[in-house]
């Protein structure tokens, strides 16, 4: 009896506190939903760090009902900071309702800091109608537009940008040069999957773009650290002998914790000791055993 009575009473308290969690349950929903529209109400606030947090905020919701309002923001806020807070925010919500917005920002934004933060968001969202403006962005006078231009056309992948991307290798800036080198290599090698008639299997092959291996394969041979640097998720990939000695160089020289954690977990000796270096030098924690990131010599694989 004992047992029985024991019995009950958890029962009791297990009914008690699922209809405690259910009852609570749209008071947890409303005030989500509070929160976006307070967010959005912000967007209007007299103080302008309180629009550009709000701004950011708006992004990290993944709410699309701050589309609109963020696009508003984006092209009439008076400060620079609030318009590239938006425009970020509508490349973490990444709507194709967005682009066109973001495309007349890149191309008419008096700063170059917005004009930046459009162009990333463009490579965010992935939608085909940007690469003909980020192309002609390449030529932009500052070195910002031209330096998210490169690194969005990568994100995209779409191959028509390879040879504008070949010859913004020789712009003046370094970070511009970095970044076409990566957009290069995310191009270099793509994937077309095929359906197979009659049946509901697919076909996936590899496919090379001649140009973009041709021209990360002389930087190799003469040993520019820029576009190694900049294309080292490429080098990885491809794993041929002989490109970790410089790949070590490059990290030495650019690194950044991005390109450390994927050195470590690249599955390459001395990749991952030139990360450990990198990292105990400045005091940092690198994650390992992450399945992200590029693998060495996949691409023979």
């Amino acid at each position: 009896m004992v047992y029985k009575g024991r019995a009950v009473e958890t029962l009791a308290k297990a009914i008690i506190i699922t209809l405690a969690v259910f009852l609570c349950l749209p008071s947890v929903v409303y005030s989500e939903t509070e929160d976006v529209k307070t967010l959005i109400r912000k967007l209007d606030n007299d103080d302008v760090r309180v629009r550009e947090e709000a701004a950011q905020a708006l992004g990290e919701t993944k709410d699309p009902r701050a589309i609109k309002p963020l696009i508003n923001t984006m092209k009439k806020d008076e400060y620079w900071d609030v318009r590239k807070a938006a425009a970020q925010s509508l490349g973490e919500l990444g709507n194709p309702a967005a682009v066109n917005p973001l495309l007349n920002v890149l191309k008419k934004d008096d700063n170059r800091n917005v004009q930046g933060a459009a162009a990333s968001a463009l490579g965010e969202i992935g939608d085909t109608k940007a690469v003909e403006p980020l192309i002609e962005a390449l030529d932009n006078k500052s070195s910002e537009v031209r330096k998210e231009a490169a690194k969005a056309l990568g994100m995209i992948g779409d191959t028509t940008a390879v040879g504008p991307l070949i010859l913004a290798l020789k712009d003046d800036d370094s970070r511009v040069r970095q970044n076409s080198a990566y957009a290069l290599g995310e191009l270099a090698i793509t994937y077309n999957t095929v359906s197979m008639r009659g049946s509901d299997s697919t076909v996936t092959t590899m496919v090379e773009h001649p140009r973009a291996t041709g021209t990360l394969g002389t930087a190799i041979e003469s040993e520019d650290l820029d576009v190694v640097a900049g294309a080292y998720a490429y080098y990885i990939r491809k794993g041929e002998d002989g490109t970790e000695d410089l790949l070590e160089k490059a990290i030495y020289i650019y690194g950044t914790r991005e390109m450390a954690v994927d050195y470590l977990n690249s599955g390459n000796l001395q990749l991952e000791e030139a990360a450990r270096y990198w990292a105990e030098s400045r005091s940092a924690t690198l994650p390992t055993d992450t399945k992200k990131g590029p693998k060495w010599g996949e691409y023979e694989k």
